[in-house]
C-alpha cells in the first residue's frame, strides 16, 4: 500500500510499533492491545486447521473473532492477499459478500466499502451470495455509483458454496458478518465463519454483527 512512498513519507502517514506481551493467552493479549491502542482493525494470518487438528491445536483466531468489537481481516497461510509483496501496492477489484436473513449484511457492506475506498482502482464489483432456501432482502444493499453489484443464489453446503464461488469468480476479498457460535453444533464443528476460514484461499474480512463503523 505504501510501495511508492519513501521511508520518510511512510513515517508521516503511518505510526508503527512492535509490542511483545508475555504471561497472557494470545487471544487475550491481542484483544487487550486492540483496546489500548483503539485499533479499528485486527489483521491475522490463518493456518487453516480443520478436523482433528482443530482439537489438538486450537486456533487463536476463533476466540478473537468471538470477542473483537472491530473487524478482523484474516489472511490465509500461503496466499499473497491483495497487497503486492514487491511493490507494496494494494488492489481489490472483486468483493464477495455471503448473506443470510440473519445476521443482517449491512455491516459487511459498510466495512467492505471503507476498505476498498482506501485503495487505488476504479473498476470494482460487489456480489452477494445466499446459499440455501429462501431469498434474503437485498433491495437496501446499495453501493456507490461506479461499482457493479450482483446478487447470486445457490444450493448445497454453505461453506462449500462460498469457497467455490470465491474461487470461480476470482474474488479478491470475502466479507462476512459474524455473530459468533450460536449453538452446541457450532461448538463441536466451529461456526460457519470459522469453517470458511479453513477453506478460503483469499483474505476474509470478518465483521461483528454489532459493528457500526464508529
Amino acid at each position: 500500500l505504501f510501495g511508492k512512498l519513501t521511508r520518510e513519507e511512510v513515517d508521516e502517514y503511518l505510526d508503527a510499533r512492535r509490542t511483545q506481551i508475555v504471561g497472557q493467552a494470545a487471544e487475550t493479549a491481542i484483544l487487550n492491545e486492540m483496546a489500548a491502542s483503539r485499533a479499528d482493525l485486527i489483521v491475522m494470518a490463518s493456518h487453516g486447521r480443520s478436523g482433528l487438528r482443530r482439537w489438538l491445536e486450537p486456533s487463536v483466531i476463533a476466540p478473537v473473532l468471538r470477542h473483537a468489537p472491530v473487524p478482523v481481516l484474516v489472511i490465509p497461510s500461503g496466499t499473497q492477499g491483495f497487497v503486492d509483496a514487491t511493490t507494496g501496492e494494494a488492489s481489490i477489484s472483486r468483493v464477495l459478500v455471503p448473506i443470510d436473513q440473519r445476521p443482517h449484511p449491512a455491516p459487511a457492506f459498510d466495512a467492505a466499502l471503507l476498505l476498498t475506498r482506501a485503495m487505488p482502482g476504479e473498476r470494482r464489483a460487489f456480489a452477494t451470495l445466499h446459499v440455501g432456501s429462501g431469498k434474503p432482502e437485498t433491495d437496501l444493499l446499495l453501493v456507490p455509483p461506479g461499482i457493479e453489484l450482483f446478487h447470486w443464489f445457490a444450493e448445497g453446503d454453505v461453506v462449500d458454496g462460498i469457497a467455490r464461488t470465491a474461487s470461480e469468480w476470482m474474488a479478491d476479498l470475502v466479507v462476512v458478518v459474524s455473530e459468533g457460535r450460536q449453538n452446541f453444533l457450532d461448538t463441536l464443528r466451529g461456526s460457519t465463519v470459522e469453517r470458511l476460514l479453513d477453506r478460503a484461499r483469499v483474505p476474509v474480512l470478518v465483521v461483528p454483527a454489532g459493528w457500526s463503523g464508529a
